[in-house]
């Protein structure tokens, strides 16, 4: 009888036990199947503002209107310079580009990008903390 209660209790204790390991690491990370690298490559373009906030000093929506946009991976990184803001800050906004051509992500302040690539053009609209742009760009 006492080792009935010793084995069950081994029981119940590893039973307990078992759910304080952490999972097994897996061998490969995960990858979304919906991302695709067909857009890869360096893109060429203009862009233009197309609202600026009643809060906001038109300066600081201020930007290069030539740009270059980065895919790589099937991630787009576009850095756009606001020189006209106190401390000319650099944002950058990072998509994820789809296998239907989509794009969306967000940027490091805040602000949101979307948009889509049809053939090797790219159209994009980027929502900014008080400005807001339209992108436009052609694979080179």
């Amino acid at each position: 009888m006492l080792r009935l209660r010793h084995v069950i209790a081994l029981v119940v204790v590893g039973t307990a036990l078992s759910g304080c390991y952490p999972p097994p690491l897996s061998s490969a990370p995960e990858v979304d199947p919906t991302v695709t690298n067909a857009y890869d490559g360096t893109y060429r373009g203009t862009v233009e503002t197309t609202f600026i906030a009643q809060m906001a000093h038109p300066d600081w929506c201020q930007t290069d209107s030539q740009v270059v946009v980065q895919i790589s991976n099937g991630i787009l990184t576009y850095a756009q310079p606001h020189p006209g803001y106190p401390d000319a800050p650099v944002v950058t906004y990072t998509a994820t580009v789809t296998n239907d051509s989509n794009l969306s992500g967000e940027s490091d302040k805040n602000g949101t990008i979307t948009g889509q690539i049809v053939s090797m053009h790219l159209t994009a609209t980027l929502d900014g903390l008080g400005c807001n742009y339209a992108l436009t760009a052609e694979r080179t």
